[in-house]
């Protein structure tokens, strides 16, 4: 029975997570582009599908991110953080949409880290409050073995920066 529920009504809730609830996010968003006028908007506020692959619409915000801190465009990367933060919190997360999120990070891990490094950052505590979902994915348990260092930077993050100090 009935439809499946959302994830984020079994999410771990932690403290200083960027994903931690709402107030938290638009903080954080807030911070983003708190340099830009007019501000962007945040995007659609209609009702995502659960069925629907997000995956090019997170891929194509991380790309353009990527592109805007290659060549300096500091505007068009917060813009492009911004809209990835929104989608990320705006999308319900459902056991089969796991997938588009570890598409994501395989494509942040690939790309030179200075570029990316916000939105690995970002990743992380998102990956952190839906945890347990993300690790019985087979996706994302490749990922981990692909990546031993994204292990690190989860427990960093589950420790609040705590693990990589005492490294």
């Amino acid at each position: 029975g009935g439809p499946e529920k959302p994830e984020q009504e079994r999410a771990s809730v932690l403290e200083g997570n960027l994903f931690r609830d709402s107030g938290s996010v638009h903080l954080f968003a807030n911070y983003i582009v708190r340099h830009i006028q007019p501000r962007p908007s945040e995007g659609s506020q209609c009702s995502y599908n659960p069925a629907e692959d997000y995956t090019e619409a997170l891929l194509t915000h991380a790309r353009l991110h990527v592109f805007a801190a290659r060549y300096e465009l500091q505007e068009l990367r917060d813009i492009c953080l911004f809209k990835l933060l929104h989608l990320l919190h705006a999308v319900p997360l459902y056991k089969d949409r796991i997938g588009d999120i570890v598409r994501l990070f395989n494509f942040v891990l690939g790309t030179d880290a200075g570029l990316c490094e916000n939105i690995i950052t970002m990743l992380r505590h998102y990956v952190i409050r839906h945890l347990g979902l993300f690790l019985r994915n087979k996706g994302f348990q490749i990922l981990l073995r692909e990546q031993p260092s994204l292990a690190v930077l989860l427990l960093d993050t589950l420790g609040n920066g705590l693990y990589l100090g005492l490294c």
